[in-house]
């Protein structure tokens, strides 16, 4: 997967740009192997800058629900407005680049993936912010 985080964050452990491989091991003996692109952002770049004075995302837990989801699911707790949602399937391929408008109750339909699991990120059309939340597709 390719992330990007500003100077001074953190993304799971990692704080400097580079490749990392990440091993996971289940119980059942099958292993998991992540690649991660990490690019840190200096501070002044735009992705890194905000005009509001508090950090919603600090403060909610945003999710989105059903999780499995079959065909549709919905975000919670993450602010109405329009998106770019990229879905990355479990080794990091671009599944789907698409514009999405986020409001009350408004389902974000995806019939025609294979199940699986997948990271959502999604960047704000107005202020840039970044979600990123995984999800299971039955």
């Amino acid at each position: 997967i390719q992330v990007e985080i500003c100077d001074g964050e953190a993304y799971e452990g990692y704080s400097v740009s580079g490749e990392y491989t990440d091993i996971f091991a289940s119980s059942t003996g099958c292993d998991s192997i992540r690649r991660l692109e990490l690019e840190v952002l200096d501070a002044s770049d735009q992705l890194c800058t905000t005009t509001s004075t508090l950090d919603i995302n600090d403060k909610l837990e945003y999710s989105i629900y059903p999780n499995p989801f079959v065909e549709e699911f919905y975000f919670s707790n993450i602010p109405h407005g329009n998106y770019d949602m990229t879905l990355f399937d479990r080794v990091g391929r671009l599944v789907i680049l698409q514009e999405i408008k986020i409001s009350d109750r408004t389902p974000i339909e995806i019939p025609s993936i294979s199940p699986g699991l997948y990271l959502i990120k999604l960047v704000s059309a107005d202020d840039n912010r970044v979600y990123a939340l995984k999800a299971v597709k039955n």
